[in-house]
């Protein structure tokens, strides 16, 4: 199971965050995925912001599909 939940992860992560047009804001420098049990995976992330100011708060919703 926690292969199959790694595919979703790597196919949610490869995208950036983007506002308004095609200006991307957040970009996704790394990431890592830990397995806690056989269906529970922790997901971490590096972001490295491109706004032209500071980002103070954050709300994201994640998605995961599967690919098949």
């Amino acid at each position: 199971m926690p292969r199959f939940l790694l595919a979703f992860m790597i196919a949610a992560l490869a995208g950036e965050a983007s506002v308004g047009g095609n200006q991307e804001i957040l970009m996704v420098e790394g990431w890592s995925a830990k397995p806690l049990a056989e269906s529970r995976v922790e997901v971490s992330m590096d972001l490295r912001s491109t706004a032209p100011k500071p980002i103070r708060i954050i709300e994201a919703l994640v998605y995961f599909r599967d690919a098949l």
